[in-house]
């Protein structure tokens, strides 16, 4: 009787020493609790909403390392109050003719987006360390060209991106459309920016 008590007794320590982990401390336990809890549903944003719809279009990639560093680029550089934003796996790859059904999808998604609006001004933004170059199929088609070139996988991307403007100025005659190359640049006190290169 007593072996058995004392067995359950173990395991009750056990399960006790378990659950603290799981839950951690008091202070742990209430952190969680924040970052986890579900969000009130209704909220209202503080910016007024404006009907009207920019003349650019930008499209860049989804990765979100660079999304608030691209929104700050958009508002703060290039002074676009109401851009059209497509993001994108991979920004301007799938805009090449080669990609062949990516590249029509595309396509079909600008004239939906756009609709009946011309654009005036098309900016295409891609970045350093992209996921969409690192697949299997991808990164076969990155050797191929670094061996045949000797050039990098930014370079790829930057070859990519002028390949992506005279596909946005054939479907779009007489438009603007500037690219642009964004990578992580290191400060004088240790932290690091993002910079966006123009791409000539």
């Amino acid at each position: 009787m007593k072996d058995e008590r004392s067995k359950l007794a173990r395991a009750g320590d056990i399960l006790a020493g378990i659950g603290a982990r799981v839950k951690g401390t008091p202070s742990e336990s209430k952190g969680a609790a924040a970052t986890t809890e579900a969000p009130r549903a209704d909220w209202k944003s503080s910016i007024p909403y404006k009907e009207e719809r920019g003349d650019t279009f930008v499209i860049c990639c989804v990765d979100p390392r660079f999304s608030r560093e691209t929104e700050e680029f958009l508002a703060e550089h290039l002074k676009l109050e109401h851009p059209t934003v497509m993001a994108i796996p991979g920004s301007a790859a799938p805009l090449l003719p080669l990609v062949g059904f990516a590249h029509k999808l595309v396509k079909g998604w600008l004239d939906t987006l756009l609709g009946k609006i011309r654009p005036k001004r098309i900016v295409c933004i891609a970045h350093e360390d992209c996921a969409a170059y690192q697949t299997t199929g991808n990164a076969i088609l990155n050797f191929m060209f670094q061996t045949a070139t000797h050039g990098t996988v930014q370079d790829l991307q930057r070859k990519h991106l002028k390949d992506a403007k005279v596909t946005f100025e054939t479907w779009f005659h007489g438009v603007a459309v500037d690219i642009y190359y964004a990578e992580v640049t290191s400060e004088p006190d240790g932290s690091k920016r993002v910079t966006f290169n123009k791409v000539e």
